[in-house]
């Protein structure tokens, strides 16, 4: 009788692991998504202040990399133009 309800126990939270620790990878995600959003915060409030009235600012994350470069490159007079900017996101990224 212990080993069928132990089974039992078992096998209920094999069954349950998966969402657990799906939930805590949505957790991590959205941790890193906040910072993110902090750090481009700090780095262009006026960017930031863009996306976060449209409700993007969480999305962030997901661009930050290219991003960050871009806007250091805009911040150090590097790209003022349009065209500017689209060669150096070329060259860099290959796009």
């Amino acid at each position: 009788m212990a080993n069928l309800v132990s089974k039992t126990v078992i096998e209920k939270l094999a069954a349950r692991i998966p969402n657990v620790i799906w939930l805590f990878q949505l957790f991590g995600t959205d941790q890193q998504c906040a910072l993110a959003a902090r750090r481009l915060k700090t780095l262009d409030p006026k960017y930031y202040a863009i996306l976060y009235k449209n409700e993007l600012e969480m999305v962030y994350y997901f661009i930050e990399p290219v991003m960050t470069n871009i806007i250091k490159n805009v911040q150090m007079n590097l790209g003022r133009e349009f065209d500017e900017i689209y060669n150096i996101i070329k060259r860099e990224y290959y796009v």
